[in-house]
């Protein structure tokens, strides 16, 4: 996983997880952070800010802005299988194939029947 940084004008990729950077999740009731991974999960629906949080640099700080983004936790509505790398269900006997699932909301339904 990585997230990005502007570094004087520049922006850059940081690897995650990391020894000097870290995500932090504002509301923990609605998900939660991994620290040896940096994976986030969802344990309620609701939203929260996750920050990207530096070890070298005070939190208190009122000059310091840090990056953010939300994260949106909904209950699913469907599933949809897809068979990688071609996204059909024909295959080869011996090929190496991955089976990504894919999870979507009743937001989706809604945007799409609009």
């Amino acid at each position: 996983m990585s997230s990005c940084q502007v570094r004087h004008g520049r922006l850059r990729e940081i690897e995650l997880p990391s020894q000097q950077y870290y995500l932090e999740i504002e509301n923990k009731s609605v998900a939660s952070m991994d620290s040896t991974s940096s994976i986030a999960q969802g344990h309620a629906v609701g939203s929260t800010i996750v920050s990207l949080r530096d070890l070298n640099v005070n939190p208190q700080e009122a000059n310091v802005r840090v990056p953010t983004a939300t994260i949106h936790v909904a209950l699913p509505a469907f599933l949809r299988l897809n068979l990688l790398p071609h996204q059909h269900w024909s295959v080869l006997v011996g090929g190496r194939h991955t089976i990504a699932v894919e999870v979507y909301d009743r937001w989706v339904l809604t945007r799409s029947s609009g």
